[in-house]
């Protein structure tokens, strides 16, 4: 740390106040109007996002026209005209309403059975200790790997949507309502972490 002769202060505390005047004169500084600003900040916000969707849009565009996997991978155009009659005929609007309605009843299971789990979980030590590492070890898996048994046993159903829903979400209640005590329980060693 040297200090300069001429002055008492470090020469960091010179550069560091040198900075907060730069910041100070620039706060201070007359700004255009607030439309000029309001349409600045939005562009600077919009370009990335629109070059990023060209950018998608013209990779695909080439995938397609290399003719690899045409049948199964169409290009941007027909899918996007498919998209536009779907929206039109109402079709779009109620695979949306499908998805919302798979998800919130889904999602209200997961929470009840893994609060209702967690609640055992985090009064009854043996029961604990005997499925703490099972729950920790269910909620690492990812939701994917669940599909191919949800198939196996519902089918192509709703039933196997939520099946996985559930099993995908409802290993993270228990280890969030494991309490006891005013301390919270490591589910994977069944120890106390403390709170």
């Amino acid at each position: 740390m040297t200090v300069d002769s001429r002055s008492k202060y470090p020469k960091y505390v010179e550069k560091l106040t040198w900075l907060e005047a730069l910041d100070v004169d620039s706060a201070q500084q007359p700004r255009g109007p607030r439309k000029r600003r309001l349409a600045a900040r939005a562009w600077g916000g919009t370009w990335p996002v629109a070059l990023a969707i060209v950018i998608v849009l013209a990779v695909w565009q080439l995938i397609h026209l290399s003719g690899w996997k045409k049948h199964i991978f169409p290009g941007p155009g027909a899918t996007l005209a498919n998209l536009w009659d779907q929206l039109q005929t109402g079709l779009l609007w109620h695979a949306i309403g499908t998805t919302a309605e798979r998800a919130v009843v889904g999602f209200g299971l997961a929470v009840v059975i893994g609060a209702v789990i967690g609640a055992l979980v985090s009064r009854i030590r043996p029961l604990r200790a005997a499925v703490g590492s099972l729950i920790t070890g269910l909620q690492t898996m990812p939701s994917i790997a669940w599909f191919p048994f949800a198939i196996i046993l519902f089918g192509i159903s709703t039933t196997a949507i939520l099946f996985v829903i559930i099993l995908g979400a409802a290993w993270t209640t228990p280890r969030r309502s494991c309490s006891r005590r005013g301390r919270r329980w490591a589910c994977a060693g069944c120890r106390c972490t403390g709170t």
